[in-house]
Parts: structure tokens; sequence; C-alpha cells
């Protein structure tokens, strides 16, 4: 897959190049590494390298922008099966061009894979002996082939697609008022800060008289709510940024009341951060290491990168391209750190 899209691609630039090495780091591990964890993750983020690598492709510009990368992300299904439609009708059409006979290619193999199906199917029916030596042919062929026609109809079909040639340098949040923003940071910030109060008094403090009265262990109310933690700190994260997208449009004391909010909502954050922190060094004290909560903490580390990032953004002090950027090598430095280092071993 690395050499097909390193030949397809026209606009050749370190993030393309960078996409292609994630694409066989990513695929090598599914083989190389006998970690089930690492290679879900890795599989997972090797499909999401090829929707990424898919759209540079049909686009003329490469995106800078999240919202850019979001809209051509929902975009390519609609235009896919829009174009599949236009394809398949262009098959059956008396036309010459290269690509009407290509099509037509696979309408002739779509057809005669139909009747060499129906055929031994009948056949196997009429004749017991003919049954057993089609069995195994018959079982591959449903399949395999079935499939094959599928993906190579639908990477042909989605490279004849183009996308809009429109590229916002900045993602775009018309959609949020500075109202919006004021009345949901506020609301998170409370919540967050009465959660932190709460952690302060028996995890921090080490104050364990409600624990007792609620029937809990230490390890189960260290243990419970970690992964619950992390998913607040991302949503919390992607709040901040929505709200660094809408200083750009303000002025005066709107755009610093968003920016003061924005950098207590961060703080806490961090605070959020720590405290999941926290939970898994105290758990790992207790019952020691394992490769979920190794994983963990490699993520812990990233958000953390993240939630630095987003605060320099929101005071306008980086660009959505450069904080994108520092995304991109944050994110690129944690998966070849997971992929190299033998967690196993650490563990």
């Amino acid at each position: 897959t690395t050499i097909m899209w390193a030949l397809l691609q026209t606009k050749r630039s370190l993030f393309i190049y960078s996409l292609l090495a994630l694409n066989i780091l990513t695929g090598a591990s599914l083989f190389l590494r006998a970690n089930g964890f690492i290679q879900t993750w890795s599989a997972i983020i090797f499909w999401i390298v090829q929707v990424i690598l898919l759209i540079t492709l049909l686009r003329p510009t490469v995106p800078v922008a999240i919202g850019t990368w979001l809209t051509s992300a929902g975009k390519l299904l609609p235009l896919a099966a829009t174009q599949f439609l236009l394809v398949f009708r262009s098959a059956f059409r008396r036309d010459t061009t290269a690509k009407s006979a290509f099509f037509g290619w696979i309408k002739t193999l779509i057809f005669a894979f139909i009747v060499v199906v129906v055929f031994l199917g009948l056949l196997s029916q009429a004749d017991p002996v003919f049954a057993e030596l089609v069995s195994e042919f018959r079982s591959q062929i449903v399949g395999r082939t079935l499939w094959s026609i599928v993906l190579v109809v639908l990477t042909a079909t989605l490279w004849t697609i183009r996308m809009p040639t429109e590229n916002h340098n900045e993602t775009q949040a018309g959609w949020l008022s500075h109202r919006d923003s004021t009345v949901i940071q506020s609301l998170v910030i409370l919540i967050v800060g009465t959660f932190l109060v709460v952690q302060f008094q028996y995890l921090f403090a080490g104050s364990t008289e409600l624990l007792v009265k609620l029937d809990l262990t230490f390890s189960e109310y260290v243990r419970q709510g970690f992964s619950e933690l992390l998913l607040a700190i991302l949503i919390g994260g992607i709040i901040v940024f929505l709200a660094g997208v809408r200083t750009r449009s303000l002025q005066g004391i709107q755009k610093v009341t968003t920016q003061v909010l924005l950098s207590v909502l961060v703080l806490e954050l961090g605070l959020l951060l720590f405290s999941a922190l926290q939970r898994n060094m105290l758990y790992v004290d207790t019952y020691g290491l394992t490769r979920v909560r190794v994983m963990g903490d490699f993520f812990l580390g990233w958000l953390g990168l993240f939630l630095v990032i987003l605060l320099a953004f929101g005071w306008q002090k980086l660009s959505e391209k450069r904080a994108l950027v520092g995304l991109w090598i944050g994110a690129l430095t944690v998966l070849v750190c997971i992929n190299v280092i033998n967690i196993d071993k650490v563990v």
C-alpha cells in the first residue's frame, strides 16, 4: 500500500512522507509485534492514515486546518456514493475512452463471476463427486473474489473524485457565538472545579472517611473512572480549541474574557490530567505495571502536550497550522515509542 500511495501522490511534502512512514510502521507492527493492544491500535491508525492519504490525493491542496479536514472527511462518503453511480452508469455506455473501457472490464468480470457461481452451484447439486471437487474452490472464490471486485470498484471510483478547491487557512466556527463560548466554558469550569475539590480531599490528601461510608476500597476509587477522566480532558480540549477559534474574530473585552476563561479551563484540565496520572501511579504502586497502564502514561504525556499547544493557540501565539504540526509531531513520537519500546520488558 505504501508503494501504491507513493506512486499516486503528486504533492510531495514532509507531511506526505511522514504519512507514508507511518503507513509502513503501523503495517509492519501488525506482523512484528506480539502485543495485541499495540496491534489493535496499529490497525486503527493504519486505516486512519489510509483515509488521510486519500483526502490528500483527492484534494488539489493539502488542508492546513482542522475544519477543512473534517469537511473533507464528511464529503468523502456522499461524493463516493454519487461517483459510484455515475461510474456504474458509464460502464454501460458505448464509449471508447480509457476510463470507460476500464470500468467496462470490471462490469464484464462481475457478470462472469455471477455466471460461474450460479453454474458451480447448480452442477454441484447435480453430482456429488463434482460437488466434492469444487467445494474448496467454491468456498474460497465466493468470499475472496467478491471482496476483491468490491475493493477494486471502490478504489477506482474514489480515484475519479476531485474535492472542491477551497482551503481555509483557519478553521471557521461561525455557528458558535461569543455568548455560547462564554456560557459553555463557565459551566465546564464550575463542574471541573467542583470535581477537583473532591479529588483533592480524597485522592491527594489521603482522607478515606467518605470512602469507608461509601463502602469503597482505595484501589477501587483509584481505578474507577480513569478512562472517563481522559475522555473528559479530550472533550474539554475541544471546547478550548473552539474558544481559541472564536478569539480570532473578537475584539476588546470580549476577546480578553474568552482568553481568561480559556486559560482557567486549561489550568483545570491540567489538574485533571495530574489527577489521572496520580490515579495511575497509585494503582501501579499497589498492583504493579501492566501494558494498559504504560500505554496510559504515554497517552497522558500526549494530552499534556495537547493542552500546552491549545493554550498557546488560544492566546494567538500559534497559528492553527503550527498547532497541528505540533500535535502531529507529538502523536508520531508517541506512536514510534510504543512500537519501538519493548513494553513487556518494561512491565
